[in-house]
């Protein structure tokens, strides 16, 4: 008599459970709180975790956070989850949230804003739980691995990034990594279960959408029929060495340290020497490890922002660099400090030079112009760039060198600073000084070009009209060729 034949979804059934139990997912007894859309994903998830509760002996509890995204179908889909979990006999509690509203108040992506808002209601509904054997399992499956790989390759990303998502991260986790969307179809489609297919998915409005739907198909039809399968397993295996590597790049932050003359930590900062210590291949890795702390984030962190970071290392004291999240670098002797500002720093991408030394110099907010015009045709200036509030301005200001009396506006209830302190507190060398260029009106100084420039005279929401300065400066060596001088352009906001 022949071996019976096992059904079509035990092999599928068996390969989940082998990933959970590999990655120690759930213990006996655990709560797990489930998101679900309603989609395939979720749907399999939630069949899944349901199938083997008594297994572990495991209380499930749905979440469906409704987006208000697509009106009427959003709806559906509310009603489809909380129907599904009615006959399962699964708790199911919903949320209404308007994600659109949220992401223009927080000026962040709709994709973005969904995924802060959904986190928040996982994390407080821990906290009223009351409750510490509480897993929340997502839905991310194979595919949504390989797409976001590719994602963070293309943007720059350091070795975190290649791993993609991980299938344990704190409380989360993610039994349906080791499979992929067709597997998933294929599998409820055997069992008779339907799902919601969310109408969004097919349009390429966001970036996740545009590589599932244009990039993946064709690296499938013309590179391997296994593209996504092959991109999957190497980000799996680069998230086994990324935890080793971790370690090391920990060790090298904590060495990286900067000291006061107390002796204590300073904070938001690190001594350059001991980073020149650190192997070449880990500093990029180190640096992200220490602008992340530094932000509080990770995302919109990329390779040229590093890349900027390390050469500022190399630049004179008082150097500056604007990063994202209104977060300023200036170097400081020995060290780099990162301070909050009231306004983000952005950087020109437009510059005609090599596409990586555009983006440091914009962030520098410094350009060595290669312009053949008649006014500038040689390589013999410097050109700096700021905006001001053109109605508290006068126009009788000056480029010139400090001057006994100079005083700076250092902060927005406007407190003026001598000049003098302002070099002493914030460690320009005695050398350097007197070799800067200011643009004052008398003894107020309106700014220290690639330095600081006064509060007095910030944009604000409240600013109508922007004057922007081109200042252009001798280089080093040509001071008595070039006369110093400046360009306003006005502009109405």
């Amino acid at each position: 008599m022949s071996a019976r034949k096992p059904r079509p979804q035990f092999e599928f059934e068996n390969k989940i459970l082998s990933y959970i139990e590999r990655h120690k997912m759930l213990e006996n007894r655990d709560t797990v709180i489930i998101g679900v859309s309603g989609g395939a994903d979720s749907m399999c998830l939630l069949l899944f975790l349901n199938s083997i509760k008594h297994k572990f002996d495991l209380t499930l509890k749905v979440i469906h956070v409704n987006h208000l995204l697509r009106g009427s179908q959003s709806d559906k889909d509310e009603d489809f989850v909380v129907e599904t979990c009615k006959s399962w006999g699964i708790r199911c509690e919903v949320f209404r949230v308007d994600v659109a509203d949220y992401a223009k108040k927080n000026k962040i992506s709709e994709e973005e804003a969904g995924r802060d808002i959904r986190r928040g209601i996982f994390e407080n509904s821990i906290s009223q739980s009351g409750k510490t054997a509480i897993k929340i399992a997502l839905a991310h499956q194979e595919n949504d691995l390989a797409e976001t790989v590719l994602m963070n390759l293309c943007r720059g990303s350091n070795i975190d990034g290649l791993a993609g998502i991980l299938p344990v991260s704190g409380r989360y986790i993610r039994p349906l990594l080791c499979v992929g969307r067709k597997e998933i179809e294929k599998y409820l489609a055997g069992l008779g279960v339907i799902w919601r297919e969310d109408s969004s998915n097919s349009s390429d409005k966001y970036l996740r959408n545009r590589i599932r739907n244009r990039i993946i198909p064709e690296l499938n039809e013309l590179v391997n029929a296994k593209s996504t399968e092959h991109i999957a397993g190497t980000a799996r295996v680069i998230a086994g060495l990324s935890g080793f590597l971790q370690d090391q790049i920990r060790d090298y932050v904590l060495e990286c340290r900067a000291f006061e003359k107390n002796g204590e930590i300073a904070h938001n900062a690190f001594n350059i020497e001991m980073f020149n210590k650190v192997p070449e291949f880990l500093k990029s890795f180190v640096l992200m490890e220490i602008l992340s702390e530094a932000t509080g984030k990770k995302k919109d962190l990329s390779a040229a922002h590093i890349k900027a970071l390390e050469a500022l290392t190399l630049r004179q004291t008082g150097a500056r660099l604007g990063l994202p999240y209104a977060l300023e670098a200036i170097k400081e002797y020995d060290r780099i400090r990162f301070y909050k500002t009231d306004r983000e720093i952005k950087f020109n991408e437009n510059v005609n030079q090599d596409p990586a030394i555009d983006e440091i110099n914009a962030l520098f907010n410094e350009i060595y112009t290669e312009d053949k015009s008649d006014n500038f045709k040689n390589d013999s200036e410097l050109v700096y760039t700021n905006r001001f509030d053109c109605a508290i301005m006068n126009r009788h200001f000056y480029l010139r060198h400090r001057e006994n009396g100079d005083f700076i506006v250092i902060s927005r209830d406007g407190v003026r600073q001598r000049l003098s302190r302002f070099f002493i507190n914030t460690k320009i060398p005695q050398s350097e000084r007197d070799d800067l260029w200011v643009l004052a009106d008398g003894n107020e100084v309106l700014w220290i070009l690639g330095i600081r420039e006064s509060y007095a005279y910030k944009v604000t929401d409240e600013t109508e009209k922007i004057a922007e300065i081109k200042a252009f400066l001798p280089r080093a060596g040509n001071e008595s060729d070039i006369a110093p001088r400046y360009e306003i352009v006005i502009t109405e906001v």
